[in-house]
């Protein structure tokens, strides 16, 4: 065998044990005791993990008139430094083309940069019937999800008739719909009148993006998407309230699944009257210690199901460029510190299993979003591995990360918990704190039944 990590700890979503593991060819072949390869790593004392996959990230993004600092090579080598082998980034349907021809564009940038693995969520933008059209053939090319912002609707001369159209022609296709949950309406009278009133600064922002805005978002498509027969992924979630709907919309029998943030688990919108609020301007807007109670207690208890970072890095120079809330780009820097932050604060916070934990970032997205050659530790799986060390307890700094943002909102934290080699599909890219991976060695995975 070409690799063969010893003596550690695997932790998979619903089990935990003692064993080595066997890689040739890119995929995991042999778990056993006593095993031996051309290249041999002790792991011993340590956890080894199924590689991350981060549900969510914005690379190359263009965004209040400048774009996020990370491109696909600084992005997946953020990403294989703090555990991740696979990134679902967001394909968004341009001004007047195609969501097919978005796809190509994202391939185009990604597949001569990306150092792990990526697979692409569908972004629609024009709710047209060229567009509906192109559904049926999303998943051939590899889509894991059409995209919604419900945010954006009016932006993208759209209305909840154009609305349910898209959901009944995803729900006939057997499509995951992905959606980013806000009353756009709602969120443009608040924040007109708030610039009018010149209360411009961030700590303004949550003021302008109210936690009712996102409730009546998430109720408003669960009986839209009821009424067409198609499933919901609310990304991003950050409300008490719009938790408790998708509770009882899965009570009743709806396929609704939800996906949290470590920044909205993690901060609270006390931040924006900090001298350095501008950087934690996000979508959606932090929200209070009940709400990040509340998504603690779903993960806990399996009503979130996925933990994904929204990585979109912007410098302090980039984050200044704003002369309000409504011009700052939103975005929070996070795909490099996502594993360390929900070890720390969730499994060493004692809000977590390390089962739970291996469940929200790694087995649940590959399940969800049909990358089911991910996910788990096992055999014929992809050889994405992590060797976890839980007794490395350092302070974060933004300076040890590898993100282009050169910036982190968790700078000074502590960590009980560290990785210390990332495997991606049986090639080493991350160890001891060197970055030992290439340019393009990442491939597109896409969707499989």
């Amino acid at each position: 065998m070409e690799l063969v990590i010893t003596n550690g700890t695997i932790v998979n979503a619903s089990e935990t044990f003692r064993c080595d593991v066997g890689v040739q060819n890119g995929r995991i072949v042999a778990l056993g005791t006593d095993l031996s390869g051309d290249e041999n790593l002790d792991a011993t004392g340590k956890y080894l993990f199924p590689g991350l996959i981060d549900a969510h990230t914005y690379l190359e993004h263009p965004s209040h008139g400048t774009r996020t600092a990370d491109n696909f090579f600084s992005g997946t080598r953020a990403a294989a430094c703090g555990g991740v082998t696979t990134v679902i980034d967001v394909a968004v349907q341009g001004e007047g083309g195609s969501l097919l021809e978005a796809i190509e564009a994202r391939h185009a940038l990604a597949g001569p940069q990306a150092v792990v693995d990526y697979a692409l969520h569908a972004s629609i933008t024009r709710f047209v019937p060229e567009t509906f059209a192109e559904l049926p053939e999303l998943f051939n090319e590899g889509a894991v999800s059409l995209r919604i912002d419900l945010a954006r609707l009016a932006a993208h001369e759209a209305d909840d008739g154009a609305l349910l159209a898209l959901l009944e022609t995803a729900g006939h296709e057997g499509i995951l719909v992905v959606a980013q949950a806000e009353n756009g309406a709602i969120t443009e009278r608040l924040q007109a009148r708030a610039l009018a009133d010149g209360r411009v600064s961030p700590e303004h922002f949550p003021g302008a993006h109210p936690a009712f805005a996102e409730i009546e978002a998430v109720q408003r498509l669960l009986l839209l998407a009821e009424a067409a027969g198609v499933a919901i992924y609310f990304s991003a979630l950050s409300t008490h309230g719009a938790l408790v709907a998708i509770n009882a919309a899965r009570a009743n029998g709806q396929p609704v699944y939800a996906e949290a943030t470590p920044s909205h688990m993690l901060l609270d919108s006390s931040l924006y009257g900090s001298l350095d609020g501008q950087h934690y301007i996000v979508e959606p807007p932090l929200r209070v210690e009940a709400d990040r109670a509340a998504l603690w207690r779903g993960l806990t208890m399996g009503s979130v199901q996925v933990v994904a970072s929204h990585h979109r890095a912007f410098t302090t120079a980039q984050k200044a460029l704003g002369d309000s809330f409504a011009t700052t780009p939103p975005g929070i820097a996070g795909t490099e510190t996502l594993l360390s932050l929900l070890y720390t604060h969730g499994v060493k916070g004692g809000k977590l299993s390390v089962n739970q934990l291996v469940g929200a970032v790694s087995t649940n997205p590959a399940e969800l979003f049909g990358l089911h050659n991910k996910g788990a530790i096992a055999i014929g799986k992809d050889a994405d591995l992590v060797i976890f060390n839980p007794n490395d307890k350092r302070i974060l700094t933004a300076s040890a990360l590898h993100s282009e943002g050169g910036h982190t909102v968790f700078d000074g934290w502590e960590l009980n918990g560290y990785p210390e080699t990332t495997i991606s599909r049986g090639r080493i890219v991350y160890e001891q704190g060197r970055f030992t991976g290439e340019k393009g060695m990442g491939r597109f995975v896409g969707r499989t039944a």
